[in-house]
């Protein structure tokens, strides 16, 4: 896969003693590649955006897995998927890594949500864009227990069956412990202003909770053990 770097913080470094700066890894759509990550270079401020290419040549672009239909996934093809993503994830961002984020679009976010029910320690949360869960049912109970997590989609998306999108929907707000908001945004099947305005507002209020919270900590010999 092809890795494509752009956005403010320095690259990481093993051994680094700083508090590690975001990292976001950006999946593209299904036809598109890489380069539609240029369009959350403002969005992700102070991190480093990483966006790989996806495995499977489609559409005169790539996708990262087989569908059989519209959000319903091959899910040969999609295992596929998630082993090398995450085979990638480890050689590009060094292991473990305490704020690491997903960001998907389409059948770029239906991967992320799989590798968020995968691993789910691995990440700090993500950002699914029009695009719903396809891991084999039923998704486990409180398996993102403490993870934040936005999900967007359009009012008018006409390339998603919506209950698809509606049972995802419910399942981050309910069963799945994480930290969920939900948007359905106007528009359809696509990347709106209005929803890259929505991603940085939260994800700027999100990675700047723990820094508040970690400001506010008494230092480690002050808290009384147990």
């Amino acid at each position: 896969m092809k890795l494509e770097t752009s956005v403010g913080a320095k690259p990481l470094s093993v051994g680094d003693e700083s508090p590690p700066p975001p990292v976001v890894v950006f999946l593209h759509g299904r036809g598109s590649d890489e380069n539609s990550a240029a369009m959350f270079s403002t969005v992700f401020e102070g991190a480093r955006l990483l966006a790989p290419r996806g495995l499977l040549p489609e559409g005169g672009g790539y996708a990262w897995f087989r569908n059989h239909g519209p959000g319903i996934a091959d899910l040969t093809s999609l295992k596929d998927c998630v082993n090398s993503l995450e085979g990638w994830t480890d050689v590009h961002v060094p292991s473990p890594h305490s704020n690491l984020w997903l960001c998907g679009y389409s059948n770029g976010a239906a991967a992320a949500g799989a590798l968020l029910l995968s691993k789910p320690d691995r990440y700090r949360g993500a950002i699914l864009i029009s695009g719903p869960f396809v891991s084999e049912r039923p998704w486990p109970v409180a398996r993102l227990r403490g993870l934040s997590i936005l999900m967007i989609y359009g009012e008018d998306d006409r390339v998603i069956p919506r209950h698809l999108l509606t049972e995802s929907a419910s399942y981050l707000a309910e069963a799945s412990g994480a930290h969920a908001s939900v948007l359905a945004a106007p528009g359809g099947h696509d990347i709106s202003q209005s929803s890259l305005i929505a991603t940085r507002e939260w994800f700027a209020k999100e990675v700047e909770l723990p820094q508040q919270a970690a400001l506010k900590s008494p230092p480690p010999e002050e808290i009384a053990q147990c």
